[in-house]
C-alpha cells in the first residue's frame, strides 16, 4: 500500500493549514465547518511527492505567521505563483507543474514577473514595526541567493525548503511639523 502525506486541511478555520504537524486547539467536535454538513473537516492525503515551504526567523517559528513569509514560486511548467509560508505543494492538487522530476525555483521575496528579483526585499507580514530580509535556505537543499532551483523527487517522498529571514525593528515615530 503507497504511503500518503498530509497535503492540506479542508473546511478547518485556521491558519498554517499545511503544517505537518498541525497543531490547534479544538474548539467543536471537528464534524463539520461552522456546524454546516455541507462542509465536513477532512485531512487531504496524497500518494505522490509533498513540496513543503516553510519560513523562519528569530523570532518567529516555521509554523509561520498570519499572513506569513511571501515565497515566489515559479513550477516546472513555468507557472509562476506566490505562496505564504508555510505551503505544500503536489500534483494531485496543484497540477503537473509539481509532479515528481519538475524543476521548481523558489524566491525568498515576491517574484519579479517569472524570475527572482537580483535583490531580496524586505517584507512586513506581521506588523510594520519589524520588517524581514531573505537570509538563505536551508532543508532539503540550501543557498544563500534569493532564488533557489529545486528538484520534486520520487513520488513516496516529503520534501521541506525553509526560507530564513533576518528581522530589523523599527520605531515609528509620527512626524510633527512646528514649522506652522
Amino acid at each position: 500500500m503507497p504511503q500518503t502525506r498530509l497535503y492540506f486541511w479542508y473546511n478547518l478555520p485556521g491558519f498554517s493549514l499545511y503544517a505537518n504537524p498541525y497543531t490547534f486547539p479544538v474548539t467543536t467536535d471537528l464534524d463539520y465547518y461552522n456546524f454546516n454538513t455541507s462542509y465536513p473537516v477532512t485531512a487531504g492525503l496524497v500518494n505522490d511527492a509533498v513540496t513543503t515551504i516553510t519560513a523562519a526567523s528569530p523570532d518567529v517559528t516555521s509554523a509561520g505567521t498570519f499572513p506569513g513569509f511571501a515565497i515566489g514560486v515559479v513550477d516546472g511548467n513555468g507557472n509562476a505563483t506566490t505562496a505564504y509560508a508555510p505551503r505544500n505543494f503536489d500534483a494531485s492538487g496543484d497540477g503537473s507543474g509539481f509532479a515528481s522530476g519538475a524543476n521548481l525555483t523558489l524566491c525568498g521575496s515576491a517574484l519579479s514577473g517569472s524570475t527572482c528579483p537580483v535583490t531580496a526585499a524586505a517584507q512586513s507580514p506581521v506588523t510594520t514595526n519589524i520588517s524581514y530580509l531573505f537570509n538563505n535556505w536551508s532543508g532539503a537543499a540550501s543557498g544563500t541567493s534569493d532564488g533557489l532551483s529545486v528538484t520534486v523527487p520520487a513520488a513516496a517522498s516529503q520534501t521541506t525548503y525553509n526560507a530564513n529571514y533576518v528581522p530589523s525593528f523599527r520605531s515609528i515615530v509620527p512626524f510633527v511639523d512646528l514649522r506652522r
